[in-house]
């Protein structure tokens, strides 16, 4: 009962940000032995659950000095004949 009253008092002291090996070690330095086992059995009984921020990833890089395709099309989505502009999707 005092082990799960100190997990949800350490837990919610970090912001809910800390798992179960985080919040052993913050339990440890207040003198509290706790393996990180016990404490994921613990916070999975009492449905406590680490929020997740996923890492940043930049998934384009816009400031590039690689060439770039003229706009030839420049807008003019109505050509004046057939087989004038060719489109494609790559989607």
């Amino acid at each position: 009962m005092v082990l799960t009253e100190n997990i949800r008092y350490h837990f919610g002291k970090c912001k809910k940000l800390y798992g179960s090996r985080r919040l052993s070690a913050e339990l440890k330095s207040h003198g509290i032995r706790a393996s990180h086992t016990t404490v994921a059995k613990y916070m999975h009984r009492i449905e406590l659950r680490c929020k997740y921020y996923p890492k940043f990833r930049q998934t384009t890089d816009s400031k590039h000095n690689n060439a770039v395709a003229d706009n030839l099309l420049d807008r003019n989505f109505k050509p004046a004949a057939p087989n004038m502009v060719w489109v494609s999707d790559i989607t």
